[in-house]
């Protein structure tokens, strides 16, 4: 059980091999012909999963050829970079995202045209982007309240299917990914680059857009004020995901509003409305109840502040003033009680276990392995200065044992990001790594990650070496630790050691400026901080001939090096 995405963007820099099959795989194109060009836009690209992945989609979707699309990219580079107010202040990985985004959005435009949406498709992706990235309900797409003043989008968000048509071409296009519960998900450097693209006047119409939008999805689901009545008999276990999740989004759009408000008193009549006072509510609550009451109290201010500016009658007066923050025991406990994480199955049904569990950090974590969706709930119940690791390791075991390898890779490197020192993480990324191979989802030269990962684990906890899965994965298992820098040329070139010996080093400055021979593979990781390796300007590696061996020994048929 648990929420799945169905097509998720690998982390880090690709290889040239790696992404040359990763391109493959995508645009499903399994002959070598086309080999060549495909690794020029590898190399284009800079190797990055996001930029690669657009790429493919538009190769995919339009069908065009490799060497077509390598030449659009390189003709809408330049169109970027001459328009560009300073060229040199342009990432590489931005670029190339921007770049992949902007021919992505001609295909986006026509297509939405042609299946008679308009320009609702463009209009949607440019609301999401000021939303919260990894998770987007898809009833935040609505015709907005009051309704949004752009008929293209209330034509085609006025039923399921013109909101289905929508997502299916952004997703299409791998602008956004979507969950099995039909959320939506989208990178953060996507986002960026489409508001980037924004000028003032467009970004005021879809922000005003999104107010509304949220709004309607806001009154239209069970709300903490529905749980405080005293006559209202709904106050079950998960009755409030849908408002913690639109909170989420609700608390982003906040965010860019005050921000794009910042400093110009002529823009600032977008937060005086009925909308604004239902989203600073809103985060005010959501705040209190994740116990951020500087903020909850803040947002609550700017409330009060604004709502003498207004015509608000005594229902909706009464309405955004009746919980008192910061919340009051009482009413955050009956509150945490319907946010309890729930489980759901690939039908969408509601599962739920015998005992109610609050919505708080220490009893997530303790809730079932598998339990994907009570994990996900925990890391957001999290402050984010304060996350604790176990959500993402325990999340990442439960995605193992799913074979979701792609998302179990991710958890367990945020896990090491969280807490370096700690085992798991590395051990779930060993075993995701072996599990992405073996599916054929990342090629051979990820190996070399793998291992150096179940070398540390191992390091960190003799156990792992003994585990079933770990033998399994890694049958052959042998690492020494260089204690002193001077020693590291030796131990390569040394003929005693084992087979596959990773060396392990801990901080310090190690220098190679000789022409080293070896009789075995080699794998150099750094496992303390402050690791430097000098080369001195080249690096070279010989294999020594069987005929001048002193000891019987039998070299590998294959040399492999890594750091």
């Amino acid at each position: 059980m648990g929420v799945k995405l169905e097509n998720c963007i690998p982390l880090g820099i690709f290889e040239t091999a790696e992404g040359l099959e990763f391109v493959k795989r995508r645009t499903d194109r399994s002959e070598t012909k086309e080999d060549n060009a495909i690794v020029l836009l590898v190399e284009e690209l800079g190797g990055l999963p996001l930029a690669l992945e657009q790429a493919a989609a538009h190769i995919k979707s339009i069908k065009c050829s490799v060497e077509d699309y390598v030449k659009r990219f390189e003709k809408k580079r330049i169109k970027l970079l001459k328009a560009a107010q300073s060229p040199r202040k342009i990432s590489k990985d931005r670029l190339a995202v921007a770049t992949t985004w902007q021919m992505n959005i001609e295909y986006i435009s026509r297509q939405s045209e042609k299946e008679g949406l308009g320009t609702a498709a463009i209009t949607v992706m440019e609301i999401a982007a000021f939303l919260f990235a990894d998770d987007i309900p898809k009833c935040l797409f609505n015709v907005g309240n009051p309704v949004v003043e752009d008929n293209d989008l209330t034509e085609a968000l006025d039923d399921d299917v013109g909101c289905g048509q929508i997502i299916e071409i952004l997703t299409r296009f791998s602008l956004f990914q979507i969950m099995k519960d039909m959320c939506l998900s989208v990178h953060r450097l996507v986002q960026e680059v489409i508001r980037d693209n924004l000028n003032k006047d467009r970004s005021q119409c879809i922000l005003q857009h999104a107010l509304r939008m949220v709004n309607k999805a806001l009154t239209s689901c069970v709300t903490p004020n529905n749980i405080l009545q005293d006559d209202y008999n709904h106050t079950k276990r998960g009755s409030l995901i849908t408002w913690s999740r639109l909170a989420a989004n609700t608390n982003t759009l906040k965010g860019h509003l005050l921000h794009f408000v910042k400093g110009d008193e002529s823009r600032q009549n977008i937060c005086f409305n009925d909308q604004m006072l239902k989203i600073l509510q809103t985060t005010a609550l959501y705040h209190s109840i994740h116990q951020r009451q500087a903020l909850a109290l803040a947002d609550q201010e700017q409330m009060v502040t604004i709502i003498p500016t207004l015509k608000v009658d005594t229902k909706y007066f009464h309405e955004l003033t009746s919980i008192k923050i910061p919340l009051l025991q009482k009413d955050r406990e009956k509150i945490l009680e319907c946010l309890a994480s729930v489980l759901h199955t690939d039908s969408e049904e509601i599962i739920e276990t015998s005992a109610v569990v609050p919505y708080n950090s220490e009893t997530l974590r303790e809730m079932g392995n598998d339990a994907i969706q009570c994990y996900t709930e925990g890391i957001r119940s999290c402050p984010t200065d304060k996350m604790d690791m176990r959500f993402f390791s325990n999340r990442s075991l439960a995605y193992i044992r799913l074979q979701d390898y792609e998302h179990a890779f991710v958890d367990a490197s945020r896990c090491i990001e969280i807490a370096p020192d700690n085992w798991k993480g590395y051990c779930w990324k060993a075993y995701s790594v072996s599990g992405l191979i073996e599916t054929g989802s990342r090629s051979s030269n990820m190996e070399s990650v793998g291992l150096a990962s179940a070398c540390i684990a191992s390091h960190k906890n003799k156990v792992c070496l003994v585990e079933h899965k770990m033998k399994m994965c890694y049958p052959i298992l042998n690492y020494k630790m260089i204690e002193r820098p001077e020693s590291l040329c030796h131990e390569i070139m040394s003929l005693t050691d084992k087979p596959f010996t990773t060396l392990m080093l801990r901080q310090g400055r190690y220098e190679i400026r000789e022409i080293l021979t070896t009789t075995k593979s080699i794998l150099v990781i750094g496992v303390e901080e402050g690791v430097e390796i000098n080369t001195g300007g080249s690096f070279n590696i010989c294999r020594l001939p069987k005929d001048v061996l002193t000891v019987d020994i039998e070299p590998e048929k294959n040399y492999s090096c890594a750091f």
